[in-house]
């Protein structure tokens, strides 16, 4: 087993990392603060992004990268003669609509939901549709094959069935957690951990 250990001044950023993925080509996706990082096994490589922090991210099968944080939301795609390019989603919010903090990406294919304090987003790669939630301090989103689960810190668990989110009746060590893993079991379901 080898284990190497790379240093911010390596990859160009700050030492906190949120979230990370990787795509089909081995390229290993970090966030960071106002950058996406990448790594393709050799060399790191940076997209700025107009935010303080970048606290989740989720890739799709195509290869897109996307990405929230402060007040910021979008993906990234990768050019052949420009490296990474980011593209912000704020422009589809309402006028004068406040985006907060992005804490939780989940996806299905190319289909996107984006949870933030406020809101639940979903993106279909062309129209972008909102739930309105009462504010919480943390917002998680959980995608397996069969459910898409939404825990609200301090208001409980919703599961996303027909197009709306529905509560799903939970212990108060659940409902009242700031934040709760989740883990797949497969046919056994969904593990809970706060």
């Amino acid at each position: 087993v080898f284990i190497r250990q790379f240093t911010p001044r390596e990859y160009q950023g700050q030492n906190q990392v949120f979230d990370v993925a990787g795509n089909s080509d081995g390229v290993i996706y970090f966030t960071n603060r106002g950058a996406l990082i990448a790594f393709d096994g050799e060399h790191w490589s940076r997209v700025n992004v107009p935010t303080t922090w970048i606290r989740s991210l989720y890739v799709t099968p195509s290869g897109k990268v996307y990405l929230g944080g402060t007040d910021e939301f979008g993906w990234c795609e990768f050019h052949p003669d420009s490296g990474l390019t980011y593209h912000s989603l704020l422009d589809q919010l309402p006028p004068g609509q406040n985006l907060g903090a992005v804490w939780s990406i989940a996806g299905q294919g190319e289909s996107v939901f984006f949870a933030t304090s406020e809101n639940v987003y979903h993106w279909d790669g062309v129209k972008l549709t909102q739930w309105p939630h009462p504010h919480a301090p943390r917002a998680y989103l959980f995608q397996n094959e069969k459910r898409l689960l939404h825990h609200r810190a301090h208001q409980g668990l919703f599961e996303f069935i027909n197009q709306s989110w529905q509560e799903i009746p939970s212990p108060a060590p659940i409902t009242n957690t700031i934040r709760l893993v989740m883990v797949d079991h497969g046919d056994q379901g969904v593990a809970l951990a706060t």
